[in-house]
């Protein structure tokens, strides 16, 4: 989006004055099956720990080591692997709608490493965008949302119609069912 398309309202900032980052210092084998602490890796809940959350909002984690600037939204009071970063929206955004950015955000020019790809937000941060009004980005972030739940919805429904017809399938071929 060039200058003269930019609505009015819309503030030109780079990606380091919306949000903070934060990092963890979290192994693998730091990692317990009780505690206070849930702790994520770059798919799912792994474990528990008695060291300090990340937030006490909810966040966004960011892969910061392999498969690069793959990102989610974590609950509150949470840790995450050393892997990872953490964006924490600021008063300026929403966690929503930082998510839907940085889930659009090419990586590529700020990856670095040759066997292990890297990026640091250090390179990242100054990264200009275009910034909605707060009422906009919920808007944008709501929209967003909502098709993503509808993609799920339709993924679910493709999947059941499988099933039943691998089923169908079975029993056609093997004469349970005759036609």
């Amino acid at each position: 989006m060039d200058a003269l398309m930019l609505p009015l309202n819309w503030q030109r900032v780079r990606l380091g004055d919306i949000a903070n980052y934060l990092t963890s210092k979290l192994s693998v084998e730091q990692i317990t099956q009780q505690g206070e602490i849930k702790v994520y890796d770059v798919n799912n809940f792994i474990g528990y720990t008695d060291t300090t959350f990340i937030s006490d909002k909810p966040y966004i984690s960011i892969v910061k080591d392999g498969s690069v600037g793959r990102v989610r939204i974590l609950p509150p009071k949470t840790n995450i692997l050393s892997t990872m970063g953490a964006l924490i929206a600021n008063h300026r955004t929403t966690t929503e709608f930082l998510f839907y950015l940085l889930s659009n955000f090419d990586f590529k020019n700020f990856t670095s490493g040759s066997i292990i790809p890297h990026i640091y937000f250090k390179d990242y941060k100054e990264k200009t965008i275009f910034l909605p009004p707060l009422n906009e980005q919920n808007a944008i972030a709501n929209i967003l949302s909502d098709l993503d739940n509808e993609i799920a919805s339709l993924k679910n429904k493709k999947r059941q119609f499988e099933n039943i017809k691998k089923a169908l399938n079975h029993d056609l071929m093997s004469a349970k069912i005759r036609v």
